[in-house]
């Protein structure tokens, strides 16, 4: 996604985290490869006027995750720096095997996607958004999403 919309990790909001991987969470459980047209069916772009910030919001299928309340007012002024040495084993969460970057590592002018209807998704996605759609509504997410990401990292 962060490819897709050509940001930076630190450019996104931190609500906008949450609904990255608890979608990431959610489509594994079912049993689908994420899919970022998926992704695309049931959120948008929302991009800061002055600066580059990127949220994502609910499309017109509606969100399938709520924000959280708690306020974010620093995350926009704390900041840290990650540095990846070429012996670490964890370079491949930023590199590919050639070395070029798997998403952009520094602040760009974000890029708009479009939003996927269904009739643009392959079968298997539109399986997937059908099984999404069929998922019973939980007033407790954090709950459920506690139990699903036991059932996950077990």
């Amino acid at each position: 996604m962060l490819t897709l919309m050509n940001i930076a990790p630190s450019q996104l909001h931190p609500n906008s985290w949450t609904f990255l991987k608890c979608f990431e969470l959610l489509y594994v459980h079912l049993g689908f490869e994420p899919s970022t047209n998926v992704f695309t069916h049931f959120y948008q772009m929302k991009i800061g006027r002055f600066v580059s910030w990127v949220s994502l919001s609910a499309t017109y299928s509606g969100s399938l995750f709520t924000l959280y309340s708690s306020s974010y007012k620093y995350s926009k002024t704390k900041f840290f720096k990650l540095r990846c040495h070429l012996g670490d084993a964890d370079r491949r969460l930023f590199f590919h095997p050639d070395f070029t970057p798997r998403f952009p590592l520094y602040w760009q002018k974000p890029t708009r996607f479009l939003l996927r209807s269904e009739y643009q998704l392959t079968p298997e996605e539109r399986e997937a958004v059908e099984a999404i759609r069929q998922l019973p509504f939980v007033e407790d997410l954090d709950a459920l999403f506690l139990g699903i990401l036991y059932f996950v990292c077990r």
